[in-house]
C-alpha cells in the first residue's frame, strides 16, 4: 500500500470510496435526510476540493493504481473524513493513513479532533483517540467528539532542563 496526497483529479474515485463505505457500514444508522445532506453536500467534488486546495491534509492509500483508503482533514487539527473500501476492511489502511498524517500536522498543534459516527468509535479508539465530551445528535444522527492527544509526545522534543 502507498500512501500519497489527493489531488483534484483522484476526486472522483475519492468521492466513490467514501461512499461506498459510508453506505455499507454508517447510512443503516442516519436518518434518510442525514444519509441524504452527506452524500449530495458534504461530498460534493466542490466542497472536496476546497479542502485539498487551502491545503489541508489529504491523503490516499493506493496499491496498484487503486484507491482503498482516504483520509482529509477540515482544518489544521480536524479530521473531516477517514475512511477505507469495505473490501479492505481489517488491513490496517486506516491506521497507515492516520499515522502518515501525523507527519504532516504543524508543530504548534496540541491535538486533532473528530466527530465520530457511532460505528467508527472503536475504529478511533484503536488509533488512540479518546472520546473528549458526551455524544450529541444532530440531524438525526449521534456523533461522539473524540480527540487525539499530540501534546505529550510533541512537549518531550521541546523540553530542556536547566540548572
Amino acid at each position: 500500500m502507498i500512501i500519497e496526497p489527493i489531488f483534484e483529479s483522484d476526486l472522483k474515485s475519492v468521492v466513490a470510496v467514501i461512499e461506498e463505505s459510508f453506505l455499507v457500514s454508517v447510512a443503516s444508522t442516519w436518518s434518510e435526510d442525514a444519509t441524504k445532506t452527506f452524500l449530495e453536500k458534504d461530498l460534493s467534488l466542490i466542497k472536496l476540493a476546497e479542502l485539498i486546495s487551502k491545503g489541508c491534509i489529504a491523503l490516499k492509500a493506493t496499491d496498484g493504481g487503486m484507491i482503498f483508503g482516504v483520509l482529509l482533514f477540515a482544518s489544521d487539527s480536524k479530521l473531516a473524513h477517514l475512511f477505507v473500501k469495505p473490501s479492505a476492511y481489517g488491513k490496517g489502511i486506516a491506521k497507515q493513513l492516520f499515522w502518515a498524517a501525523l507527519s504532516h500536522v504543524k508543530d504548534d498543534i496540541e491535538y486533532i479532533s473528530l466527530s465520530s459516527t457511532e460505528v467508527a468509535v472503536k475504529v478511533y479508539e484503536k488509533l488512540g483517540f479518546k472520546k473528549s465530551a458526551s455524544a450529541f445528535k444532530y440531524n438525526g444522527c449521534i456523533f461522539q467528539p473524540m480527540v487525539y492527544w499530540l501534546g505529550q509526545h510533541r512537549l518531550a522534543g521541546k523540553v530542556e532542563f536547566v540548572g
